[in-house]
């Protein structure tokens, strides 16, 4: 067996383990620590708002890498876990109006995750 066959097999075992975990977390709004500044009394949206697509998890940051990574089970190993239950949440999640709004936040914010989230 060569180390990538070795790798994707590891990979498999613990596939639907990392699968619930990343749909758990992608869904969970709180705790959240948002890198937003705010510019005057009325800034104060919450993650959901500022972030429909990317809103889950700890920050923005750790979010987008999660949906990445649920994306990349999908392509290596589709039958280790609940593809539906993934995809659900990522139509949910990569809607054109939530990713239109995630575009025109990062415009509006230009400094926002830069350098690191922007690597």
């Amino acid at each position: 067996m060569t180390n990538f066959q070795n790798a994707k097999k590891s990979l498999e075992q613990v596939a639907s383990t990392y699968a619930e975990s990343i749909i758990h977390s992608i869904q969970q709004e709180y705790p959240n620590q948002m890198q937003h500044m705010i510019t005057g009394p009325g800034d104060n949206p919450t993650p959901r708002q500022a972030h429909p697509a990317f809103y889950g998890c700890f920050d923005w940051h750790s979010s987008v890498e999660l949906h990445w990574v649920l994306i990349r089970l999908l392509r290596l190993v589709p039958n280790a876990f609940d593809t539906f239950k993934a995809m659900a949440v990522l139509n949910a999640h990569l809607t054109d109006l939530a990713l239109t709004q995630e575009t025109a936040y990062l415009r509006s914010h230009p400094r926002f995750e830069r350098p690191y989230g922007w690597g």
